[in-house]
């Protein structure tokens, strides 16, 4: 870090990012003409060591001075940076995901057992043929597609997942709109916490 005795008095935009240079003079001025306080801004500032410190300003006009005053979050902003660049990834690999379902004609679901929500892949919709716009998976609304004659096994099927930690298979009927049937496999395992409680 700097000495108080390097930082007095000194001309301070030598010390910012060349790419924030420009914000942080239109800052300033508007601060300075404007008389506005700075709620939020954040600009680079060179370390000692060379590197780069992101430090979040606010600043008040009183009569003929500015009185700001900045702290470092450097390491706040690099961990939202983080956490957006994961969530990126996690996209790409949920968008990678969906395209081999598609490919493969297989569809994914998942399903809360807390809340018996349920969430399907695109392609599970395609299967069953339902618009992921209007029809929002639940359990219920899942065994109401199932065949009536397959309704009861299929049901009882998946509260035995609730005993069971070994993978389930069943085949079962759907009945589609003007009583189309379609046969489906579907295959799970259901996971659990530490204490082994069912969790989805």
């Amino acid at each position: 870090v700097y000495s108080a005795s390097e930082i007095e008095g000194a001309y301070l935009l030598p010390l910012i990012h060349p790419d924030d240079v420009e914000k942080t003079v239109r800052e300033m001025e508007r601060v300075r003409v404007d008389g506005q306080g700075v709620a939020r801004f954040i600009n680079r500032y060179r370390h000692r060591d060379g590197s780069y410190r992101h430090l979040e300003w606010r600043a008040r006009t009183v009569g003929e001075f500015v009185f700001a005053v900045a702290r470092d979050v450097t390491d706040r902003n690099s961990g939202e940076l983080e956490q957006a660049r994961l969530a990126a990834q996690l996209e790409r690999e949920r968008a990678r995901v969906e395209a081999v379902q598609t490919v493969a004609k297989i569809g994914s679901w998942e399903t809360d057992f807390s809340t018996l929500e349920v969430k399907w892949s695109a392609e599970t919709h395609r299967i069953f043929e339902t618009d992921p716009e209007i029809f929002h998976p639940h359990h219920q609304a899942f065994l109401d597609l199932v065949h009536p004659e397959d309704r009861d096994r299929v049901a009882a099927a998946f509260l035995r997942s609730l005993d069971s930690r070994s993978d389930a298979v069943i085949a079962h009927r759907l009945l589609l709109p003007g009583g189309r049937i379609k046969f489906v496999e579907e295959r799970w395992r259901s996971l659990v916490d530490d204490a082994g409680t069912p969790l989805r």
